[in-house]
C-alpha cells in the first residue's frame, strides 16, 4: 500500500471526479441515491445485495442511467453479511443492475470520511 495522499491531492481528485459527473449530467446521465429495482426491496445506500456471477454481499452507494438506459450500482464489495470487507479484501465495483440475484432486509451504515 502506498503513502497516504496528502490533502491537496484528495481535493483534485475530488473537484475532477465533480468536473466529470456534470459533464455526464449535461450529456444526459441520471444519478440516483435510492433505486427499485422489480420485485425486489428499494436499494439504498448501504443496503446489501448480491450479484450473478460474484461471491459474497455488495453495499450499495448510488445508481446512474445512461442516455441509453442502462442502469450501473456503484458499490463496495464482496463483503460478508454483517457488512464487513471479506478476507480477499473489499473494493469500488460497478455492476449493471440487471445483475442483481438478491437484495437484503439490513442496511449497513456506510463509513465514508470526511474530506475524501
Amino acid at each position: 500500500m502506498g503513502p497516504k495522499p496528502s490533502a491537496s491531492s484528495r481535493r483534485a481528485i475530488r473537484e475532477n471526479l465533480e468536473a466529470r459527473i456534470e459533464e455526464r449530467k449535461n450529456v444526459g446521465w441520471q444519478y440516483h441515491t435510492e433505486l427499485r429495482l422489480e420485485g425486489r426491496l428499494p436499494l439504498v445506500a448501504g443496503r446489501l445485495f448480491r450479484v450473478i456471477g460474484e461471491r459474497g454481499w455488495f453495499k450499495f452507494y448510488e445508481a446512474r442511467t445512461s442516455p441509453e438506459g442502462i442502469v450501473e450500482l456503484d458499490c463496495f464489495g464482496p463483503c460478508s453479511k454483517d457488512g464487513s470487507p471479506s478476507k480477499s479484501g473489499g473494493q469500488f465495483r460497478c455492476f449493471v443492475a440487471d445483475r442483481v440475484k438478491s437484495v437484503a432486509r439490513e442496511v449497513v451504515p456506510l463509513r465514508v470520511k470526511e474530506g475524501v
